[in-house]
């Protein structure tokens, strides 16, 4: 198989793909994607994440005066 054919046949199947993917995009009633924003159904969320706070007082680690790093550029 010679170069050229590898990259039709590479694109072809990326077009596959995207069509593959605005097939799924059309057809899913709305209220079933609306159901599934509302639980967090997409990228893996739940409902819970929402309470969650982040901890803003911690600080960072920084080097203490006087520490020196190895050298590693010999």
């Amino acid at each position: 198989m010679d170069v050229g054919t590898m990259i039709i046949m590479a694109i072809a199947l990326i077009g596959a793909g995207a069509a593959a993917t605005y097939m799924l995009a059309i057809t899913i009633p709305q209220d079933v994607m609306q159901h599934a924003q509302d639980h967090g159904r997409f990228a893996g969320l739940t409902a819970d994440i929402e309470a969650e706070s982040v901890d803003v007082s911690v600080r960072p680690p920084v080097a203490k005066p006087g520490f020196r790093a190895p050298d590693t550029a010999r």
